[in-house]
């Protein structure tokens, strides 16, 4: 599959992958809470 990636490619991948996941939560948390006032 994707193991002829770099090793060092795996950290910048993961904390961008945790970054976007965390920034999607943070707006549909964010968004929800707007639309319940």
């Amino acid at each position: 599959m994707i193991d002829t990636l770099p090793p060092w490619l795996w950290i910048p991948l993961a904390i961008a992958l945790w970054g976007y996941l965390a920034l999607d939560a943070l707006v549909r948390h964010h968004n929800r809470r707007k639309e319940n006032r």
